[in-house]
């Protein structure tokens, strides 16, 4: 089993497929195309890929879920423990093992524990993702089968408990983290920061990119605004202010019909305007003007960025997802560390925190106004935790410092009685 997509219309649509390329179930592509359809593309994309965990998972046990619905036959609270386990582990890894028909409990902690158990286990959002996605299906597949019939008392009261397990199971599987995370350590050191700003100008020698000025765009908008991937991939050029305040317009228009890409670029964040420096939109203007202008099949579309290389007749077209993943892969390889846009926006908090704390003190701004700054150029809805996580870094710092002074202080203390002594 496989996830397939193919484009209609200026729309995604995904399924579920064989390897003959035939979906395997009606229900598994109406769920996917019909019961999903107000969500996001990447949304749906995403859930495609952790339904396939779940039937992978069910199919590798001999288990036909559907057919189970169909046939009023519910899982055991064994079950579902034991696939709430499984949801933490890797594909690869379940599906390498010999023993998942009959696998128990205490096989699965094993599993789960071996050798370095990092390496055997996904993230906490992955597995849940699947774990929810699987009940959504679930609840789906047994309300389109059963949701008119008056069942038998004892079927519903099964089904009914099933459903509490579920719910006990989803509470059960904790809180984890694949990696421990330093918060003294920067998530992006500065001397590969500033290597990375030197190799990615368009007149540098050591830039690796065919598309010098483009990527070096790319790059900026992103270190200069905290954007995601996909809002740079959905910029367009109406979005882009070149004024007395240099702007970029951030907006969210989920599955856009402009936009031809087989993976559409989203927006997650909601929308927002993001201050870019004069010199930034100056560069902007030009690469629209000069570059992307004089490129053939930019007429007929407004995205900023678009492809450079006729291959597979896409010159002038929008810039595709995977491409931007190739840029970054790039500048990795170049650099000798890992880059990505996420990393990236770490940094940017980095050095948030240090001009914010110049300006509130020039300011007299209190610690929530720099937080609410911080949330508005990020583009993080108003209760938003996500910057506590940033936060960690520059306070641990701060801590840091404070523990040091205190050493000193006593350090000196001590000193001056043993030498008055």
């Amino acid at each position: 089993m496989k996830v397939i997509s193919y484009s209609s219309n200026g729309k995604t649509f995904y399924s579920i497929s064989n390897d003959k390329f035939i979906p395997v179930h009606h229900l598994i592509t109406y769920y996917l195309q019909v019961q999903l359809a107000t969500k996001a593309t990447n949304t749906i994309e995403r859930k495609a890929y952790e339904l396939l965990f779940a039937l992978k998972y069910f199919n590798k046990r001999k288990i036909d879920l559907i057919s189970n619905v169909e046939c009023l036959k519910f899982f055991s609270e064994e079950e579902i423990n034991i696939f709430a386990k499984s949801c933490k582990l890797k594909l690869s890894t379940l599906e390498s093992e010999s023993v998942i028909p009959i696998i128990s409990e205490v096989a699965l902690r094993n599993l789960m524990a071996r050798n370095q158990p990092t390496k055997n286990i996904v993230d906490e959002g992955t597995a849940k993702g699947r774990f929810d996605t699987f009940v959504h299906f679930y609840k789906f597949a047994f309300n389109r089968c059963h949701g008119h019939d008056l069942l038998p008392l004892k079927k519903q009261e099964d089904y009914n408990r099933c459903l509490i397990e579920l719910t006990t199971s989803r509470k059960s599987m904790g809180r984890w983290k694949k990696s421990f995370s330093d918060p003294f350590q920067s998530h992006f050191p500065d001397e590969k920061y500033f290597e990375l700003l030197e190799i990615t100008q368009a007149k540098s020698n050591k830039n690796p990119f065919h598309s010098k000025i483009r990527n070096e765009l790319i790059i900026k908008i992103i270190i200069e605004t905290g954007l995601r991937r996909g809002a740079v991939a959905k910029l367009k050029i109406s979005d882009v202010f070149n004024d007395r305040q240099p702007r970029i317009r951030v907006t969210r228009t989920p599955d856009d019909v402009t936009d031809k890409r087989r993976n559409k670029a989203a927006q997650k964040t909601k929308a927002h305007v993001s201050a870019i420096s004069t010199q930034l939109a100056k560069k902007i203007e030009y690469y629209i003007k000069e570059i992307r202008g004089n490129l053939p099949n930019t007429q007929t579309h407004e995205f900023v960025f678009v492809t450079e290389k006729d291959s597979r007749n896409t010159l002038g077209q929008p810039l595709s997802l995977r491409s931007y993943n190739q840029i970054f892969e790039k500048i990795s390889n170049t650099l000798s560390v890992e880059v990505t846009p996420h990393i990236l926006r770490h940094k940017w908090n980095e050095i948030f925190d240090i001009d914010i704390d110049s300006l509130a003190k020039e300011l007299n701004l209190d610690s929530q106004t720099k937080e609410d700054i911080r949330k508005y150029a990020m583009g993080w809805t108003a209760n938003s935790k996500m910057a506590d996580i940033y936060n960690n870094f520059r306070l641990a710092l701060k801590t840091k410092d404070y523990h040091l002074t205190r050493q000193k202080e006593l350090s000196s203390r001590i000193t001056s009685q043993n030498t008055s002594g």
